[in-house]
C-alpha cells in the first residue's frame, strides 16, 4: 500500500512539474511572438516614414 501511495504522489509530481514547464514554455513563445510582432510593426512604421519623409 506504501508503494502504491508513493507513486501516487510521484506521478501527481511529475504532472505538476510537466505543467509549470508547459505554462513556462507557452509564455516564452507568446513573448517571442509579441518581439517579431513588435519588429513588424516597427519595420513597417521606418518604412512609412522614410517613404512620407518630405510630405510633413
Amino acid at each position: 500500500m506504501n508503494n502504491i501511495t508513493d507513486f501516487s504522489i510521484y506521478l501527481q509530481q511529475r504532472a505538476k512539474a510537466t505543467q509549470t514547464r508547459q505554462t513556462a514554455i507557452l509564455a516564452n513563445l507568446e513573448a517571442d511572438a509579441s518581439e517579431r510582432e513588435a519588429a513588424v510593426y516597427e519595420e513597417a512604421l521606418r518604412d512609412y516614414e522614410e517613404k512620407n519623409a518630405g510630405r510633413f
